[in-house]
């Protein structure tokens, strides 16, 4: 039986009021109770498996999929906070220690200084010639500025950033080797002087120092040395770096203009790269708080996480691996990730203070300066070689630019590092994100549309990648976009194709037409047709998803929940511990599917489980696999198998329907039929004399055949009956059923409205019939059949009533032999508990009985026996009222009863040989008196017998 819950009674009344009038009438109850969402639940219900879950027990399977599922949520809820506070602590932390807004303007100020003013623009850069131009014509006016009227500090460009020193000039070279990338006949006429070949060999730094306290000729001079051979063919790139201290923003920055020499012979200009570090990021001791958290929250994080590994690698490689999850491993890249940023902070600091610092105030910088200012005019070389020698400074100033290299290396993989880093605290937040249904929803439409996205891009990538080729093939020798594979795919993807002359890109008739069409058939599949259907795809996930999870809760609510669940499981067992000891493969620590609050107790005895923890566990696991299960979704086959079934019974009914419409039909065409006789007789039906004359000779055509027959056929069943019993019109197993009547003709059974004429041809004509009436032996033999038929019927019903009584008695034995079952069981467990306390209790009595005295360890055994002889007696035989004795008594009377029956159906084989010899004897019943007293017997017999097939073979006969 099913009970009606709240739900129901909310569909009962939405269904009742579709028309949202707030009143509900009979007729929309009904139609809400029969057409509602009420009754199509139930017979999904009962059209599909729908399991029922108790509170008091549950799969083994359901409580670790719900104690794995309640801790990964409660952990996620609770590191919410803790996932916003890492992240804010951390963002907070890199944008005050890196300095972001302040090192972009000084560096897009040096850029500004080298490319804008001066002789030779830095657009017209393309070879070695413009390259020294370039230096000579914009970098050295713009980088060293030697007029103290203008500038009165040396040493300074655009304004606050302070050069360390002066300037290196650096070039990769490469050494000569003997391999050669073009064949042999070909080397002489490419180079017939050289015996070795450039570019082939490892790779090595040269340096040239230029000292900013030098005379601007002298400087002159130098870069014109330079100008003669210093960029040779081995030459793979040159770079000119500048290392600056800006005292307003307290940064360090080392810029270098960098210009790569392809081996084709381009130029290829990279003078936007640097790299700015803070030198003292603690002067305000408040930037150091964001530190602190940060690091407190990364210990705690990995003081849970080792909480909860050091149990799994107690518990074996098993359960070590179990602990290995996803979010675990998040986790763990998280704390990892974020004591290797802290490393590589404190190393950049111990850099900068402990190396950089030091180097550059062993330069003499301030001496050099100060006779700058002193005598207002830079100096030669001979004159800076009195505060200290060239090469010394040289080397000096190569000091201080590697130790700058080194620290800008470091800095440059912190902020990689931060770079990656920003995406696994990501991470984190779609485990936080997990533990609300509301936030889930996003992420389970990733989750669940990956696979088609996946799909997706399969098709995308070749169609876009053919796309990108084929435009590096048809325009890579004349745009830039399209030169290589890799810049191809990008141009194409950001661009959407920029060329737009085609003709002068391809010079040809064609040329127009064919980029046309590259350009128009790319928009139109894969930006239109192809991103369209990814939105598709991930728009139907979400809908799935959201339909799926319904209304979910809400975090508030949800922390209101979970603040009332702490404190009421404050001194429950942690679920952690007790998945690993129920998943353990070797010995687990529950091993029977079934689990109860008894069973659960027993097998975390040690760990001191408590009942209401134990209920506790088996409640809400029970309750979350009902919630799982939820309502019943009709798939495309589950639709399919509740149309077949609602098809069966439909045409079930239209079965009945049909067979019900024939019956009336024939019942209403019944004295249309007779009318139809009367005229193929030859009689008018609408004259009352003609039909009279008809029935009259219906009427003798019986008396003949009576008289033929000796009278054994012209009785009528009408008015005999056959008892209440076994006549047809009692209430059977197939309802009521109406009374036959038989008469000469067919058609005087007809039914329905007649009119009066017809009504009252019927009375004359069972007038007249009525002459023929059955003998007196026929009546009695009537008699005789439906007493015996009576006694038949009786016996059946007495037969049947006795299989029912058994069927109820097996039913009460099996139900006591449960009890029963269940009694042994409790029985066994308390058998079990006394064994464990027995078992204890010889533990302490061995410890008691250590140093005890030796005559009262000797009168142990006689104790110990006066002990078991009390506990055989205690043995006592099961009482009188014991349910198995019951069980024995109710299977004897069984017993007997059906031998009753089989001595029944002993009879009926016998009734069955009789059977035979009716017919010889029904057909002499007329003429010969002593068959009529055979056949009595018979019947006698048969009634004894107790057969109930005796009444309907003679019925038949007869």
């Amino acid at each position: 039986m099913r009970v009606i819950i709240p739900q129901d009674v909310d569909d009962i009344c939405t269904d009742a009021d579709k028309d949202l009038s707030g009143q509900i009438t009979a007729g929309e109850l009904y139609k809400a109770f029969v057409m509602g969402q009420l009754s199509f639940n139930l017979i999904k219900k009962t059209t599909f498996v729908h399991k029922t879950y108790i509170d008091s027990q549950c799969q083994l399977a359901d409580l670790l999929e719900w104690m794995k599922y309640e801790d990964g949520s409660k952990a996620a809820l609770w590191s919410v906070p803790q996932t916003f506070t890492l992240f804010f602590a951390f963002v907070l932390a890199l944008y005050i220690h890196l300095g972001i807004a302040e090192v972009f303007p000084v560096g897009e100020a040096l850029y500004q200084s080298a490319s804008v003013g001066g002789s030779f623009a830095i657009s017209r850069m393309w070879d070695q010639d413009s390259e020294w131009a370039w230096v000579k014509g914009t970098f050295a006016p713009n980088y060293l500025v030697q007029n103290l009227d203008i500038e009165p500090r040396p040493g300074r460009i655009s304004g606050n950033n302070q050069l360390v020193g002066g300037l290196r000039f650096r070039r990769m070279v490469s050494e000569r080797s003997e391999f050669s990338n073009i064949p042999e006949e070909l080397l002489k006429v490419n180079d017939p002087t050289l015996t070795t070949h450039s570019r082939q060999g490892a790779r090595q730094a040269e340096d040239r120092f230029v000292l900013y306290h030098e005379k601007y000729d002298v400087i002159l001079e130098r870069i014109d040395n330079l100008t003669k051979g210093f960029l040779d063919y081995n030459t793979t790139s040159f770079s000119i770096d500048a290392l600056m201290y800006n005292e307003l923003s307290g940064t360090f920055t080392i810029q270098e203009m960098y210009t790569e020499l392809g081996q084709e012979g381009s130029w290829r200009q990279r003078l936007k790269y640097r790299e700015s570090w803070t030198v003292s990021p603690y002067r305000d001791l408040s930037s150091i708080i964001p530190d602190v958290i940060f690091g407190l929250i990364i210990i705690r994080l990995l003081i849970t996480e080792t909480k909860e590994l050091v149990p799994a690698v107690i518990g074996g490689f098993d359960s070590t691996m179990a602990s290995w999850l996803f979010w675990n491993i998040i986790d763990w890249l998280a704390i990892l990730g974020g004591f290797v940023i802290m490393g590589l902070w404190a190393l950049i600091r111990l850099q900068v203070s402990g190396t950089l610092l030091p180097a550059i105030l062993a330069y003499p910088t301030a001496s050099l300066d100060a006779i700058v200012m002193q005598n207002q005019t830079y100096m030669t070389t001979d004159e800076i070689s009195i505060i200290a020698p060239q090469e010394k400074l040289e080397e000096m100033l190569k000091n201080i630019y590697n130790i700058a290299e080194a620290i800008s290396a470091i800095h440059k993989t912190f902020r990689s590092l931060a770079f990656f880093y920003m995406f696994v605290l990501m991470i984190k937040f779609f485990k936080s994100f997990n533990s609300n249904k509301r936030l889930e929803i996003v992420i389970g439409t990733l989750s669940s549309s990956a696979v088609d996205v996946a799909h997706f891009f399969i098709i995308f990538m070749s169609i876009f990648s053919s796309y990108a080729v084929a435009g590096m093939f048809m325009f890579g020798n004349q745009e830039e976009g399209y030169s290589t594979l890799l810049s191809s795919h990008f141009y194409t993807w950001q661009s959407y194709s920029k060329v737009t002359d085609f003709t002068n890109i391809i010079r040809s008739p064609l040329g127009e037409v064919v980029g046309f069409a590259w350009t128009l058939t790319y928009e139109g599949i894969v930006v239109r047709l192809l991103l369209t259907i990814l939105a598709g795809i991930i728009f139907c996930a979400y809908s799935a998803k959201k339909a799926e999870l319904g209304d979910p809760q809400t975090i508030p609510g949800q922390v209101r929940e979970a603040l009332q669940d702490l404190r009421d499981t404050k001194d429950f067992l942690k679920l952690k511990g007790l998945i690993f000891e129920l998943e353990d493969e070797e010995f687990p620590a529950h091993t029977d599917e079934l689990v109860t609050v008894k069973s659960l107790m027993k097998a975390f005895k040690k760990g001191g489980l408590s009942p209401e923890n134990a209920e506790y566990l088996i409640r809400k696991a029970s309750r979350h696999a009902s919630m799982k299960q939820g309502d019943i979704l009709l798939t495309l086959n589950g639709s399919l198998q509740l149309v077949s079934v609602i098809r069966t019974a439909t045409e079930k009914t239209a079965l009945l329907l049909t067979q019900l419409i024939a019956l009336m039909k024939l019942e209403r065409s019944k004295p249309q039929q007779e009318r139809y006789d009367a005229i193929m007789e030859g009689f008018d039906p609408n004259d009352d004399a003609s039909m009279d004359k008809m029935y009259e000779l219906q009427r003798q055509k019986m008396l003949r055949y009576q008289s033929r027959t000796g009278g054994s056929g012209s009785f009528a069943l009408a008015n005999t009956g056959m008892s209440d019993v076994g006549r047809p019109d009692s209430q059977g197993a197939f309802g009521a059923l109406p009374t036959p009547v038989v008469s000469p003709s067919r058609y005087s059974q007809a039914s329905g409205s007649p009119s009066k004429d017809e009504k009252r041809r019927r009375g004359s004509f069972d007038a007249k019939f009525a002459v023929a009436g059955p003998s007196p032996l026929e009546q009695t033999l009537l008699d005789r059949i439906q007493a015996v038929t009576a006694q038949v019927v009786c016996v059946c019903d007495d037969q049947q009533d006795q299989h029912q009584k058994i069927r109820s008695a097996l039913d009460v034995c099996l139900e006591e032999m449960r009890e029963r079952d269940i009694e042994l069981m409790g029985r066994m467990d308390n058998l079990l508990d006394r064994t464990d306390g027995c078992q204890t209790g010889l533990t302490d009595l061995q410890g008691t009985l250590e140093g005890a005295d030796l005559l009262s360890v000797q009168q142990l055994p006689k104790k110990i026996s006066q002990l078991l002889r009390l506990a055989k007696q205690s043995q006592e035989e099961p009482p009188a009222n014991d349910p198995l004795k019951k069980v024995g008594n109710q299977l004897a009377l069984l017993e007997q009863r059906v031998t009753n029956v089989h001595a029944g159906m002993d009879n009926v084989a016998i009734f069955h040989a009789h059977l035979e010899r009716v017919s010889q004897e029904v057909a002499d019943l007329a003429n010969h008196q002593s068959t009529e007293d055979s056949l009595f017997g018979l019947l006698e017999g048969c009634s004894r017998s107790g057969c109930a097939s005796c009444a309907g073979s003679l019925l038949l006969l007869w």
